[in-house]
């Protein structure tokens, strides 16, 4: 078995990057990112009264991509699936190796080192969570990320090689990932005391659109999404919906819309109850039909 945590669907179906550690424990090495092929579907009749069945949980065994000596964390898919970005945290007191946003095709490889982090130590991790759509951006959080601290939201320009800062405050704020247009960034922030789910502009989304006919959202703008505490957001990747957990763990669908500057969206549905562990994380196929948890869930989820 393998400790696992942040898992992450390939925007193509088919493939989950996890950060995990073999045998269930955390070795000298830390966690490294792993990577299942995800199970084939057949239907069990021709005229589909019956569900479909899983043939097997897994295709094959997972594929162990990175060897660092410390610890890789928050696997994000390229949009294409041949790259993945990870965060690297060094292990222990070993002061001699870069760590920050590293980068490695997912045929396997020499990682390459996209961000250094500017001091060592976890109050100064740097942790990805989102790679946008047009393959340009990819977002992360720099801070103290698990522990309780302040986080900002910055992201990397992989064409100009600059880095961007989206959310900046002295609260904890992470977990940012952009919409599917482009135009959109929804984050998780204790700003208000608790955990709640928001959305504010991706402003380089906007700044690169010169035939953008309509005005552009103005400095400060920003909504609340969730009702009652959220964690976790997710887009739909082919749009219109935006996923988060709930405080009461029942994962939301917001339906999402944007009119111009203005971003729309309404209450929310909960479509299932989440499981409810500490350190579940989850990930959503590009169509809104599968649901990937590191957790234990119940009998018709596929336990990872």
């Amino acid at each position: 078995g393998i400790a696992q945590s942040t898992p992450t669907l390939s925007h193509q179906y088919g493939r989950l990057a996890i950060s995990g550690a073999p045998g269930g424990l955390a070795s000298r090495s830390g966690f490294d990112i792993w990577i299942y092929r995800l199970a084939r579907y057949d239907s069990s009749s021709e005229d589909g009264s019956e569900e479909d069945r899983v043939l097997s949980a897994f295709d094959e065994p997972p594929r162990r991509l990175t060897f660092l000596p410390g610890t890789e964390v928050s696997p994000q898919w390229s949009p294409a699936g041949d790259w993945i970005v990870f965060g690297y945290i060094r292990s222990g007191g070993d002061s001699s190796e870069s760590a920050g946003l590293m980068k490695v095709r997912t045929s396997g490889g020499q990682p390459e080192l996209l961000v250094e982090q500017k001091e060592s130590g976890s109050g100064n991790v740097l942790v990805p969570s989102d790679w946008s759509a047009d393959g340009r951006y990819i977002v992360f959080t720099e801070g103290s990320w698990l522990s309780i601290g302040v986080n900002d939201i910055r992201a990397y320009d992989l064409q100009t090689n600059q880095i961007i800062t989206l959310v900046e405050n002295e609260k904890d704020d992470q977990g940012g990932c952009i919409s599917p247009d482009g135009k959109w960034l929804a984050y998780e922030s204790s700003e208000s005391g608790e955990w709640e789910v928001y959305v504010v502009p991706f402003r380089p989304g906007w700044d690169d659109d010169p035939a953008q006919a309509l005005p552009v959202p103005p400095d400060g703008a920003q909504w609340r999404v969730s009702i009652a505490g959220g964690r976790q957001p997710r887009w739909k990747r082919d749009g219109g919906e935006l996923y988060y957990v709930a405080s009461s763990d029942s994962l939301i669908m917001v339906k999402v819309g944007s009119d111009g500057p203005i971003f729309g969206h309404d209450a929310g549905t909960a479509l299932f109850k989440a499981p409810s562990e500490e350190g579940v994380q989850y990930d959503v196929s590009a169509d809104g039909e599968r649901f990937a948890f590191n957790g234990m869930v119940e009998d018709e989820w596929t336990t990872i």
